[in-house]
Protein backbone atom coordinates (compact mmCIF):
# COMPACT_ATOMS: atom_id res chain seq x y z
CA UNK A 1 0.00 0.00 0.00
CA UNK A 2 2.89 2.29 0.78
CA UNK A 3 4.51 1.67 -2.62
CA UNK A 4 1.20 2.34 -4.33
CA UNK A 5 0.70 5.57 -2.39
CA UNK A 6 4.19 6.75 -3.27
CA UNK A 7 3.59 5.95 -6.93
CA UNK A 8 0.33 7.94 -6.78
CA UNK A 9 1.91 10.92 -5.02
CA UNK A 10 4.75 10.88 -7.54
CA UNK A 11 2.28 11.13 -10.41
CA UNK A 12 2.94 7.62 -11.72
CA UNK A 13 -0.72 6.57 -11.61
CA UNK A 14 -4.05 8.37 -11.81
CA UNK A 15 -6.46 8.89 -8.92
CA UNK A 16 -8.84 6.31 -10.36
CA UNK A 17 -6.12 3.68 -10.74
CA UNK A 18 -4.84 4.39 -7.23
CA UNK A 19 -8.32 4.02 -5.70
CA UNK A 20 -9.06 0.80 -7.60
CA UNK A 21 -5.73 -0.80 -6.63
CA UNK A 22 -6.14 0.26 -2.99
CA UNK A 23 -9.60 -1.32 -3.00
CA UNK A 24 -8.13 -4.60 -4.28
CA UNK A 25 -5.25 -4.50 -1.79
CA UNK A 26 -7.63 -3.90 1.11
CA UNK A 27 -9.84 -6.78 -0.04
CA UNK A 28 -6.78 -9.06 -0.29
CA UNK A 29 -5.61 -7.98 3.15
CA UNK A 30 -9.03 -8.63 4.64
CA UNK A 31 -9.04 -12.10 3.05
CA UNK A 32 -5.60 -12.89 4.48
CA UNK A 33 -6.64 -11.67 7.94
CA UNK A 34 -9.83 -13.76 7.78
CA UNK A 35 -7.88 -16.84 6.67
CA UNK A 36 -5.32 -16.35 9.44
CA UNK A 37 -8.08 -16.10 12.04
CA UNK A 38 -9.95 -19.15 10.80
CA UNK A 39 -6.90 -21.30 10.19
CA UNK A 40 -6.29 -23.88 7.51
CA UNK A 41 -6.99 -27.56 8.02
CA UNK A 42 -3.72 -29.47 7.77
CA UNK A 43 -5.12 -32.06 5.36
CA UNK A 44 -6.21 -29.32 2.93
CA UNK A 45 -2.77 -27.67 3.04
CA UNK A 46 -1.02 -31.00 2.48
CA UNK A 47 -3.37 -31.84 -0.40
CA UNK A 48 -2.63 -28.49 -2.04
CA UNK A 49 1.14 -28.92 -1.61
CA UNK A 50 1.02 -32.40 -3.15
CA UNK A 51 -1.00 -31.09 -6.08
CA UNK A 52 1.53 -28.28 -6.58
CA UNK A 53 4.44 -30.73 -6.56
CA UNK A 54 2.68 -33.01 -9.04
CA UNK A 55 1.79 -30.11 -11.32
CA UNK A 56 5.39 -28.84 -11.22
CA UNK A 57 6.75 -32.27 -12.11
CA UNK A 58 4.30 -32.64 -15.01
CA UNK A 59 4.87 -29.15 -16.44
CA UNK A 60 6.74 -29.75 -19.67
CA UNK A 61 7.10 -26.15 -20.88
CA UNK A 62 8.46 -23.09 -19.08
CA UNK A 63 5.13 -21.27 -19.48
CA UNK A 64 3.33 -23.95 -17.46
CA UNK A 65 5.80 -23.60 -14.60
CA UNK A 66 5.55 -19.82 -14.86
CA UNK A 67 1.75 -20.06 -14.53
CA UNK A 68 2.18 -22.22 -11.44
CA UNK A 69 4.58 -19.71 -9.86
CA UNK A 70 2.07 -16.93 -10.62
CA UNK A 71 -0.67 -18.95 -8.89
CA UNK A 72 1.46 -19.05 -5.73
CA UNK A 73 3.34 -15.75 -5.71
CA UNK A 74 1.74 -12.36 -6.26
CA UNK A 75 5.14 -10.68 -6.24
CA UNK A 76 8.78 -11.80 -6.08
CA UNK A 77 11.59 -9.29 -5.61
CA UNK A 78 15.21 -10.12 -6.38
CA UNK A 79 18.38 -8.04 -6.45
CA UNK A 80 20.70 -9.53 -9.04
CA UNK A 81 20.77 -13.22 -8.18
CA UNK A 82 19.76 -12.63 -4.55
CA UNK A 83 16.24 -13.23 -3.23
CA UNK A 84 14.83 -10.15 -1.46
CA UNK A 85 11.19 -10.91 -0.69
CA UNK A 86 8.01 -12.59 -1.90
CA UNK A 87 4.30 -12.04 -1.40
CA UNK A 88 1.94 -14.96 -1.83
CA UNK A 89 -1.38 -14.77 -3.64
CA UNK A 90 -4.55 -14.76 -1.51
CA UNK A 91 -5.25 -18.33 -2.69
CA UNK A 92 -1.81 -19.46 -1.51
CA UNK A 93 -2.38 -17.86 1.89
CA UNK A 94 -5.82 -19.46 2.08
CA UNK A 95 -4.26 -22.89 1.55
CA UNK A 96 -1.65 -22.47 4.28
CA UNK A 97 1.37 -21.98 2.05
CA UNK A 98 2.69 -19.13 4.18
CA UNK A 99 3.56 -21.73 6.80
CA UNK A 100 4.71 -24.44 4.40
CA UNK A 101 7.05 -22.62 2.01
CA UNK A 102 10.63 -21.76 2.96
CA UNK A 103 11.42 -18.15 3.73
CA UNK A 104 14.12 -18.07 1.07
CA UNK A 105 12.55 -19.21 -2.15
CA UNK A 106 14.92 -21.32 -4.23
CA UNK A 107 12.91 -20.82 -7.41
CA UNK A 108 12.82 -17.01 -7.20
CA UNK A 109 14.83 -16.27 -10.32
CA UNK A 110 13.99 -13.54 -12.84
CA UNK A 111 14.85 -15.72 -15.86
CA UNK A 112 11.78 -16.76 -17.76
CA UNK A 113 9.35 -14.46 -16.00
CA UNK A 114 7.56 -11.64 -17.74
CA UNK A 115 8.24 -8.63 -17.53
CA UNK A 116 10.62 -7.58 -14.81
CA UNK A 117 10.27 -3.97 -13.70
CA UNK A 118 13.21 -2.07 -12.42
CA UNK A 119 13.10 0.05 -9.31
CA UNK A 120 15.57 1.80 -7.08
CA UNK A 121 18.65 -0.09 -6.02
CA UNK A 122 18.60 -2.40 -9.01
CA UNK A 123 15.81 -4.55 -7.57
CA UNK A 124 13.52 -6.42 -9.93
CA UNK A 125 9.90 -7.00 -9.22
CA UNK A 126 8.31 -9.98 -10.90
CA UNK A 127 4.51 -9.91 -11.13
Amino acid sequence: MRELALDHVGGGISDETYLERMKRLRASLAEVVQTAQVGVPADRAVEWLRALAETWAQADVPEARSDLIHAIYERIVVAGREFVSARLTPAAYAHGLALALPEQVAMARPTGFEPATFGSGGRRSIH
